[in-house]
């Protein structure tokens, strides 16, 4: 496929993409030149057709699918054939999806500070997350591509691609309030002599890296204060100016890092890591996109009435989709570049006493992504319950958007993502998004790069595509008959059953005592004018005592959370 090529456009003042149309055009006839599965012989003298099926082609399509981009040995992949017919075939019986409880683990104790014990719920599902975390969990990665024999037949052949896989992620959904982050806690505990083992300067960090929505930040200090018997050194990188102060070696040597997962949001953050990687030219840099790059319609449902031949659609593709997923795909292209340098090239430049190193440089001995659904709710509606439910801490879309950029949610290979580790890669999340497989294979491919039937069709990586390509995918991309889609079910539960846990009913959450104790507690007049004064991000006609997180201008908040998290009246 023939190479993009970025360039700014001084007249309306943007970077934006182009190709070679000539070369694409020859890509695409290449494409149809390209062997099909089906052969057909026509013997003149014998009056004779002869279909002969291409083992070896159908197993370079479906195989291609499944470990494309990922960094695989293709000599782990077995393809196997199945002749079918599809009139024989079913649409799957389409069931809520559903997460197993840890009831059949066994138990894992961790010492914790006294008086504090884990209930035998927890130790269960630390012992599923260690398991995960040795490599104990087995799962099966397949890719199915249906080839259809032309005419009217109803015949075909579908190839299947497979790989087994150890899990390398999972996700913790217990309910709220029932302990994930102290389950977490247990876990760093377990490791703790390995991973400190493990520390090489100026990369390898012994720290398990937790990225959270920055309201939990100190929430997560609190607790490892609580819990831990041990003195673990924890880094809490609340924003740019306070990772300026910490040395490569102050990270390398940490326990545990805390950080905002939307620290992308910061313009100076990016500025900071084009430094690093030697990229000025680069500029102007790109902002963070504020909006999802949309998926085009390429169908239409209902009373087709078309507005022109030039919009078939009707106007149900906006205009600006494609200029969204122009800055988006800019902003990814401009980030992965830089963080190519920094860990390739350059990454002999960068010693143990350079302070402000960009987090993408590090390796860390595991991750845990807090509150994982957020990043992933991107419709309207996702966004406006969120809001509703919760108005002071409400993660607003360019947060979301900084937070999937930052997991690396569109990269196949795990080791060109920008947070990379040794170990596993942990969710956590009260309300695990599981209302549709499109779900669960976002997850999995999240969670530790685990690959969900149907991955390379998935419609998150159409946020970034040019119009070149969207039109490429659509031609190129296989069509699901009813045995896949029965597949992509079954692979999706599959998923859950192995991956994924949640204690949710009173059974599970026997141990639990809830006691409610509510206090109102005021604020000293000291207090007051000093809450006031540390408003310093907020406009002065805008300060008030009912001030939320999302009212502070970018790297201002910081001053105010440690100003305030003092007074008294807080305890």
């Amino acid at each position: 496929r023939p190479n993009e090529i970025w360039y700014y456009d001084e007249e309306r003042k943007c970077w934006t993409r182009r190709y070679e149309s000539g070369q694409s055009r020859e890509f695409r006839l290449a494409l149809e030149r390209a062997p099909k599965p089906f052969k057909y012989l026509i013997n003149r003298k014998e009056c004779s057709l002869s279909i002969k099926f291409s083992s070896c082609t159908a197993a370079h399509q479906v195989a291609k699918q499944l470990i494309d981009g990922r960094g695989i040995d293709p000599r782990e992949v077995t393809v196997s054939f199945r002749f079918s017919d599809t009139a024989l075939q079913t649409d799957p019986v389409i069931t809520p999806f559903k997460v197993k409880s840890c009831d059949n683990e066994d138990p894992t104790n961790v010492i914790l500070k006294e008086p504090y014990k884990l209930y035998l719920r927890q130790q269960k599902v630390v012992n599923k997350m260690l398991s995960i975390e040795n490599s104990d969990v087995p799962f099966e990665e397949i890719e199915m591509i249906e080839h259809p024999l032309p005419g009217s037949t109803g015949l075909g052949m579908t190839s299947q691609a497979k790989r087994v896989v150890k899990l390398r992620g999972g996700v913790i959904a217990d309910a709220i309030g029932a302990g994930k982050t102290v389950i977490s806690i247990a876990l760093i505990l377990t490791g703790l002599a390995k991973a400190r083992s493990s520390r090489v300067m100026p990369r390898s960090s012994s720290a398990s890296l937790v990225v959270m929505p920055p309201g939990l930040l100190r929430q997560w200090k609190g607790e490892i204060e609580k819990f831990s018997p041990k003195d673990l050194k924890v880094l809490i990188i609340y924003d740019f100016e306070k990772l300026k102060k910490y040395s490569a070696k102050d990270i390398v040597n940490a326990d545990v890092v805390l950080m905002p997962i939307d620290i992308l949001e910061s313009r100076q953050y990016l500025e900071n890591l084009m430094k690093f990687a030697k990229l000025e030219k680069m500029k102007p840099y790109p902002k963070l996109p504020t909006r999802s790059g949309q998926k085009e319609l390429n169908g239409a449902r209902g009373v087709w009435i078309p507005s022109t031949s030039a919009d078939p659609y009707g106007g149900a593709n906006n205009s600006s989709n494609q200029a969204n997923r122009n800055e988006a795909a800019y902003y990814t292209y401009i980030y992965q570049e830089a963080i190519g340098k920094i860990r390739g090239e350059l990454k002999d430049s960068i010693n143990a006493q350079r302070k402000g190193v960009p987090i993408e440089f590090f390796e860390w001995e595991r991750i845990f992504v807090d509150e994982v659904h957020e990043s992933l709710c991107t419709t309207k509606a996702e966004i406006d319950e969120a809001k509703e439910k919760d108005k002071d801490n409400f993660f607003k879309e360019k947060n979301r958007r900084a937070g999937r950029e930052l997991l690396g949610i569109c990269i196949k290979d795990p080791q060109k993502r920008p947070l990379v580790c040794r170990g596993a890669v942990f969710g956590l999340t009260g309300t695990p998004l599981l209302d549709s497989s499109s779900r669960v294979i976002e997850l999995a491919n999240l969670i530790g790069n685990t690959y969900v039937i149907g991955l390379t069709g998935h419609w998150r990586k159409l946020e970034k595509e040019s119009s070149r390509d969207i039109f490429l995918e659509n031609y190129l991309e296989p069509k699901q008959g009813r045995e896949v889609r029965r597949a992509i079910f079954d692979k999706s539960q599959g998923y859950l059953d192995v991956a994924c846990c949640r204690n949710t009913n009173e059974e599970q959450m026997a141990g639990i005592k809830l006691n409610t104790i509510k206090r109102i507690i005021n604020m000293t007049e000291g207090e007051k004018v000093l809450y006031l004064e540390s408003q310093k991000g907020i406009p002065k006609d805008k300060q008030s005592l009912y001030t939320t997180a999302e009212e502070f201008e970018e790297g201002t908040i910081a001053p105010f959370l440690k100003q305030n998290a003092k007074f008294k009246s807080r305890g």
